[in-house]
């Protein structure tokens, strides 16, 4: 399911010109680029927006997820070897 951050962001009761300044300096922050190569640039503000709100939330579970397995590996494995260990 792909999260809609546009919705988010206009649920809000932001006034329309504190939106733009945030979408603006968020996409300036990114280094959002209103022209590539001389032509206007296919992917909108918001668009660009969305995506690296999204791809911060997927590394962030992605990264979450695999520290959880890693401590999950390290803790069946320290308790294999205990066990084996036992003389």
């Amino acid at each position: 399911m792909a999260l809609n951050v546009t919705s988010l962001v206009n649920a809000t009761s932001l006034s329309i010109t504190t939106k733009t300044k945030i979408l603006n300096n968020f996409c300036a922050k990114h280094n959002y680029q209103d022209t590539i190569n001389g032509a206007p640039n296919p992917q909108t503000k918001v668009q660009f927006f969305n995506q690296v709100v999204s791809e911060f939330i997927r590394d962030a579970v992605v990264s979450q997820a695999a520290e959880t397995d890693a401590i999950t590996a390290r803790n069946t494995t320290t308790e294999t070897t205990s066990a084996e260990i036992i003389l």
